[in-house]
């Protein structure tokens, strides 16, 4: 045997020796999720296609109290990930000629007053219209369709329709109720009719306060006891069907996913302008950006208990679906664990934090209480109540302040460390994200 010939056999047995000792990408996910799993931060399932097959994993529990353990099987809220469906939804109308891209909605919701604005500006974030209307005392209310237009209406705009792009969850409830008046059907018989039936996916569907769902999951806020979890507050999900009020399953989005991959269902020219920039990175529902070093397409859902995302990467034919029933930071830890896993991109497991489920006394709490703007308009509202810092942001509800070994608090829901400094009449509370961003807030008012 020549020493080329040898050196290269050796190069081949290296080589198989690495993929031996390489665990299967479900196993490794299982791997990652494990920790935080057992901290009660993570809980749901995956799901993704790409050129080494198709692999699915669930980790956690679907419903806590009764032991009931999640599966690929399980439906989820999906929160913001509702949009896409929306917007398909939107261009199927199009493609039936009972819309266009150009109609203004005033037009067609004569209860939405204001700058006129159009059927694509609301698709593309360029409406103009307040990111949320409706403040967390507001979100168990049902309001009819006269009431959210009253309400979007009342809003401040943000900037001229058109102007810029800035994310409008409001935006995609005028759609929704667009969809309504020029079909004459309820949103949800309309999104099944026109997408979900045709495209096969029965395990996706709107979110109800006045039915049961086979298979949806509790969704779980950060909370106190043993669980350190709670029931996630009362929303009214009727309120929320364009912008984040679908259920679905991993599998589901996986197919979904798919379909965008391959570009069947709509036209040419309706993916055209669905996968378009249009600003600030975003399409018709998704976004476009760049993760491990590879183009993505995709969007994440973050809701009451749940959590979401789907992503899809043209160039490496790859799909990869999640969503869970734990609204805590984990999540984004596992995002990038797992896509990057998917990618082969070299990925560290996550990290579990070392909070402490500790009470704070009076003494501790109340000289920290107020509110705090964190950002022109946004404002961060710290509350103390049964030995506890809780903490909400502007139309958000409290969840509870974790403490920390070196005298921070530690906010589960977006694993970012909180710390607050007293120079004598100044006090500000200091965010700090998970890559170490220092963000200022300076404290407005006392509660």
């Amino acid at each position: 045997m020549s020493p080329i010939i040898f050196l290269f056999f050796l190069a081949q047995l290296g080589a198989q020796e690495n993929v031996a000792h390489q665990a299967p990408l479900g196993e490794q996910i299982e791997s990652f999720a494990r920790p935080l799993v057992e901290r009660h931060d993570f809980s749901g399932a995956f799901a993704i296609r790409g050129p080494e097959g198709p692999v699915s994993v669930a980790v956690g529990f679907a419903d806590l109290a009764h032991d009931v353990r999640n599966s690929v099987d399980t439906r989820f809220g999906i929160g913001s990930v509702s949009k896409q469906f929306t917007a398909a939804l939107a261009l199927r109308l199009i493609e039936d000629g009972q819309l266009t891209l150009q109609d203004v909605a005033q037009d067609i919701l004569p209860g939405l007053s204001g700058p006129a604005v159009t059927v694509h500006q609301l698709l593309a974030h360029r409406s103009g219209l307040a990111r949320d209307p409706l403040a967390f005392e507001s979100q168990g209310k049902q309001f009819d369709r006269s009431e959210l237009l009253d309400i979007i209406s009342s809003l401040p705009r943000e900037f001229a329709p058109g102007e810029r792009t800035s994310y409008s969850n409001s935006g995609y409830i005028v759609l929704a109720l667009i969809a309504e008046s020029v079909s004459g059907m309820r949103f949800c018989d309309l999104l099944h009719e026109e997408v979900l039936e045709p495209l096969g996916l029965q395990d996706t569907g709107c979110l109800s306060t006045s039915s049961v769902i086979p298979k949806l999951a509790q969704g779980y806020d950060p909370g106190l006891g043993p669980y350190r979890l709670r029931a996630s507050p009362f929303l009214e999900w009727s309120n929320l069907t364009g912008p984040g009020g679908l259920y679905s399953t991993v599998e589901d989005l996986a197919q979904w996913g798919q379909v965008m991959l391959d570009r069947t269902f709509l036209s040419p020219s309706s993916w055209e302008a669905f996968m378009t920039d249009h600003g600030n990175g975003r399409g018709y529902g998704i976004a476009q950006y760049t993760r491990h070093g590879h183009r993505a397409i995709g969007h994440d859902g973050v809701i009451n208990g749940y959590t979401a995302f789907l992503e899809i990467y043209p160039e490496n034919r790859s799909v990869v679906a999640y969503a869970g029933n734990i609204r805590a930071g984990a999540f984004e830890l596992m995002e990038n664990a797992v896509i990057g896993l998917t990618l082969g991109a070299p990925v560290n497991p996550p990290e579990a934090p070392s909070d402490l489920d500790t009470p704070v006394s009076f003494e501790e709490g109340a000289p920290v209480t107020g509110r705090y703007e964190l950002f022109p308009g946004f404002h961060l509202t710290i509350t103390w109540e049964a030995d506890r810092l809780f903490l909400s942001g502007t139309g958000g509800y409290p969840t509870v302040l974790t403490t920390k070994a070196d005298g921070d608090y530690f906010y589960r829901a977006m694993y970012a460390t909180v710390r607050f400094e007293i120079d004598g009449e100044n006090q500000e509370l200091i965010w700090i994200d998970r890559g170490g961003q220092e963000y200022r807030a300076q404290r407005t008012s006392i509660h």
